[in-house]
């Protein structure tokens, strides 16, 4: 059984919490999106995980005070919330953690008057078995795609590192009670 909860901002002091945190994302990344990037490229770093952790922008999945999952959210403006970053340890999946981290995002949205969610998926033309089951999952979560573009006009950094050509695929979700 697994709780979701905030991150304490407290734990942006705790260096071991903090490297548990970067590690479980960046592992999640790197074992999802193999064969798409020349090389492992880290989704987030200890500088990153302790700031967010900090703002209180982690929602954290915890089973027997070991995280299982982890998710950052943020509000983007008065209407609208994000998320991205979700990760499950392999040892967790398909046990509901991604769908509930990303219920509490959602809820916790509404609560501050969001109308709708958005998230960014990273989207290779060629296509690729995991960025399509997560597109899949996302519609079945009640996202649709509402803007494409190409990842190297978005994040010309990361262009050097991709094996195929990708898209950004941003994707959007009216929020109940609104």
């Amino acid at each position: 059984m697994f709780d979701v909860t905030w991150a304490p901002p407290a734990t942006a002091d705790d260096s071991s919490f903090v490297a548990v945190l970067c590690e479980l994302i960046n592992d999640a990344y790197d074992r999802a999106e193999a064969g798409l990037w020349r090389e492992a490229v880290g989704r987030t770093s200890a500088i990153d995980v302790a700031s967010r952790l900090r703002t209180g922008d982690v929602l954290i999945a915890m089973d027997h005070d070991h995280p299982v999952g982890s998710v950052f959210t943020r509000q983007l403006d008065d209407q609208t919330a994000w998320f991205g970053a979700l990760a499950v340890c392999p040892d967790s999946s398909r046990r509901g953690v991604g769908r509930a981290l990303v219920g509490r995002c959602e809820q916790q949205a509404i609560d501050l008057g969001s109308i709708r969610m958005q998230l960014e998926v990273l989207a290779p033309r060629q296509g690729h078995e995991h960025t399509t089951r997560l597109a899949a999952w996302c519609q079945r979560l009640g996202y649709t795609e509402t803007e494409r573009a190409a990842l190297d006009q978005r994040e010309p950094e990361l262009a050097g590192f991709l094996l195929h050509d990708c898209d950004l695929a941003v994707c959007h979700k009216p929020l109940s009670g609104h």
